[in-house]
């Protein structure tokens, strides 16, 4: 998104970029190393239509093309004993899953979680992910951490649903994911 050294003067520069930031007192703070990537490099992968039509609307047109994050769509096999004793025990499992910060909104998908499962017996929420900033001491609640890249495709596999709450998130790789192996994705509008 942004460098983190110097470039080289002879080789060509292509900036991967899956958004910039947009609320008016982060604008030119956060974006301002992202723009000058922007500015100085030959050409830019966009993540999504999105991204593409959010940047050139505030720095104008670039060389480039849009490449959507995807995944294979081979549904994965819950072969992990602990995954399948959760499923055994459990009539609905949700999941949700990101690199834990504010604008995740860790909280507000506990909250949606108890809503949920408010009427159900024997559920549970798996929470995937570091830096979870919201915790609770719950039995219904499961805190992974970070996980192997199959096991989380595992638990999308077998879950009832994700619930993915976050403010503004333009192509999450949580997502697709959980859409590869049918999981049904809870999600703010």
């Amino acid at each position: 998104i942004e460098p983190t050294r110097q470039w080289k003067r002879d080789i060509r520069v292509v900036q991967r970029l899956d958004g910039i930031w947009f609320k008016p007192n982060q604008f030119q703070t956060h974006n301002r190393l992202i723009k000058w990537a922007y500015d100085n490099c030959d050409a830019v992968v966009w993540q999504s239509r999105f991204d593409h039509d959010m940047t050139t609307h505030h720095w104008g047109s670039k060389e480039g093309v849009i490449i959507s994050n995807g995944i294979d769509a081979d549904k994965f096999t819950v072969t992990n004993n602990r995954l399948k004793t959760l499923r055994r025990d459990h009539e609905k499992i949700y999941v949700c899953s990101a690199n834990w910060h504010r604008q995740k909104r860790l909280k507000e998908n506990i909250e949606a979680y108890d809503i949920l499962s408010k009427n159900q017996e024997n559920t549970c929420l798996i929470v995937m992910g570091s830096n979870p900033d919201y915790q609770t001491n719950r039995s219904d609640i499961i805190y992974t951490n970070n996980i192997k890249h199959e096991l989380c495709l595992q638990v999308y596999s077998m879950a009832d649903a994700m619930i993915h709450l976050a403010w503004l998130d333009h192509c999450p790789n949580v997502v697709v994911e959980a859409l590869s192996q049918n999981c049904p994705v809870i999600c703010s509008s």
